[in-house]
């Protein structure tokens, strides 16, 4: 299976700022990339119907004959991921994780921010695995409006909302923000300037890339012969593409469309 993709997937366009980072880490490989932008946001979806899509997406990527699916979605892994892993015949990976073993350390104080979806902080999963490794604390905030922005390509009454909306995480004494969903990142450096520099940033697909990066050092999975990309939208081709050129600083002519 050398030369099969790794197949990376998300709830819209916020899953390529994880596929940016794979790209670097494992230039050899193909990927294939699938973002559900026709039915984005999950965050506030139910868990029945986050379910459904996911397997949707995933059956199409086995069908692709993937070597690996990666979840680049926060709300995804935090909800679907061992419904995923039961119908996958193929290793799964999520995302949450990654942030997790980051932001431990990266903190220094045992204050950690999270910035996500109200679904995937609904379902407490990062706080559990935070507060399993020891003597930290967990301060939470859903910025659904945050993944509406950068869906849109939209940094519109930005600074408001991180005034209105982060000022008590900021004032929480915190030194480490987890930036605990996929889209946020696109956000990195105005949410980086309203924290200041007392806050590190936590992107987990660093993490992940990284993890992913030493496992594929395996004569056995890695590819030497690729380095190739198909991407898929359910939603408009254009938009995703106006999109994708903010966070991967180049202009995909190979996006299809996958229709649901």
């Amino acid at each position: 299976m050398n030369n099969n993709p790794i197949g990376v997937f998300d709830s819209g366009v916020g899953g390529l700022t994880v596929l940016k980072y794979l790209q670097k880490s494992l230039p050899n490989e193909n990927f294939i990339y699938v973002g559900d932008t026709k039915r984005v946001p999950y965050g506030d979806r139910s868990r029945e119907e986050i379910i459904k899509f996911s397997l949707e997406i995933v059956e199409f990527l086995l069908s692709k004959n993937v070597k690996s699916i990666i979840i680049a979605c926060n709300t995804i892994d935090s909800i679907a991921y061992e419904e995923i892993k039961k119908v996958a015949s193929v290793p799964v990976l999520g995302i949450i994780n990654s942030g997790v073993e980051l932001a431990l350390e990266t903190t220094n104080n045992g204050k950690i921010g999270l910035l996500a979806t109200n679904g995937t902080i609904n379902t407490g999963a990062y706080e559990s695995k935070i507060k399993s490794r020891g003597n930290y604390s967990l301060i939470s905030k859903g910025m659904p409006d945050f993944v509406k922005m950068v869906e849109a390509g939209s940094r519109e009454k930005l600074d408001e909302i991180l005034e209105n909306d982060l000022k008590d995480i900021k004032d929480s004494g915190i030194d480490t923000l987890i930036l605990g969903c996929t889209h946020f990142p696109v956000l990195s450096r105005e949410i980086g300037s309203y924290f200041g520099d007392s806050v590190k940033l936590v992107d987990p697909a660093k993490k992940l890339s990284e993890n992913l990066s030493k496992d594929y050092t395996d004569e056995i999975c890695q590819n030497d012969l690729g380095g190739n990309t198909e991407y898929y939208a359910t939603g408009d081709i254009e938009k995703f593409q106006e999109v994708a050129f903010n966070i991967l600083n180049k202009k995909l002519d190979n996006v299809c469309k996958f229709s649901l």
